[in-house]
């Protein structure tokens, strides 16, 4: 675009590559979004950002446009609310970005997404939600953070009526060929996604609460769930306790352990600690595949909120906290136990 006469420039042919990045708010026009893989949004106050515009183009042809283009783009997004179908959506209202990046890429590698079952099979975690879910008889379900569906498809299979929510494409993608995904309604996206969807229980499974690291994201997930769930509805996650003890039991590199894929083969993988404070653990996940003898890396962060800071934002919410067990077989919760199985009510 020529901004300077409002024209078209002439049409450039770009070589075959693997990855195209397309940017702009009218990128996201239902009429071409179908041709994405995955769509990202970027969500930053319009004041906000004509301030950065001017700043930025304060010396050219453009700094007059910028009331014109705010306008503009919020009329559209009015209008296509881009940000309701986006994978994920980025907070851009902080000067540093770095720590409200926080999707995971063990979620999102087309490697370690495939090899996601095999490497996180279903045990006495889902054993605990489905005892629980029978227990409470909801209606309708809400699985957040659902990954390649192992626990969503089981549950519809049980005759409730599931929607299953997640931001990364390729785990979606995975789950929506499993036994019974066609009973499960699928949506890619993060907790805005829940605006305009209802249920008798949410469920937060696989320590989905422990990826929401910013205050932002954390009571943002907390403020949809609540106004999602039906008056009486139940909310269900879990959370490690205690940052200390959590990776005691996790592999190392001298002492990895091995799964077997059906179709990928082995796989060998084990944790790499980098950082440690008093609420965050930084790590590496190693996964070597014998059969191609790739090795992936993934770098992930988890936080280890404080028992007391979680029930305090839960009650700021306006939830009730019914119990919090302290393991899977719904013992009570001491200070040794290493995880924090609450169950919450609106």
């Amino acid at each position: 675009m020529i901004w300077a006469d409002d024209t078209l420039s002439e049409y450039e042919t770009i070589p075959l590559v693997k990855y195209v990045i397309v940017e702009g708010i009218s990128s996201y026009h239902p009429d071409i979004e179908k041709y994405y893989d995955y769509k990202i949004w970027i969500d930053t106050p319009m004041e906000l950002s004509k301030q950065r515009g001017h700043a930025r183009d304060g010396s050219n042809e453009n700094a007059d446009k910028w009331d014109l283009w705010a306008q503009n783009d919020l009329e559209y997004k009015k209008k296509y609310q881009p940000e309701k179908r986006a994978d994920i959506v980025i907070d851009n209202s902080k000067e540093n970005m770095t720590e409200e990046i926080t999707e995971p890429k063990q979620f999102t590698h087309p490697l370690l997404s495939q090899a996601y079952d095999s490497l996180n099979a279903l045990g006495v975690d889902a054993d605990f939600w489905i005892r629980e879910t029978k227990r409470l008889n909801p209606k309708t379900i809400i699985d957040f953070g659902c990954g390649t569906g192992l626990l969503t498809c089981e549950l519809a299979n049980l005759g409730y009526d599931v929607i299953g929510i997640d931001p990364a494409k390729p785990m979606l993608d995975i789950a929506q060929t499993k036994e019974h995904a066609q009973k499960v309604r699928w949506i890619g996206g993060n907790y805005t996604a829940l605006e305009g969807l209802y249920c008798d229980l949410i469920l937060m499974t696989s320590h989905v609460a422990q990826f929401l690291l910013s205050d932002e994201e954390w009571n943002g997930m907390l403020k949809h769930a609540y106004e999602s769930l039906n008056e009486g509805g139940y909310m269900l996650f879990d959370s490690r306790q205690s940052i200390s003890q959590s990776f005691t039991k996790w592999p190392t590199k001298d002492n990895p352990r091995y799964v077997t894929d059906p179709h990928l083969g082995k796989i060998t993988y084990w944790c790499n600690m980098l950082e440690k404070t008093d609420t965050l653990a930084t790590y590496e996940l190693h996964h070597l595949f014998h059969e191609s003898g790739e090795t992936v890396v993934s770098t992930d962060t988890l936080i280890f909120r404080q028992k007391k800071a979680i029930e305090k934002s839960l009650i700021d919410a306006g939830f009730d906290i019914e119990t919090i067990y302290g393991d899977w077989d719904r013992s009570e919760l001491t200070g040794s136990s290493l995880e924090m199985l609450f169950v919450v009510r609106k």
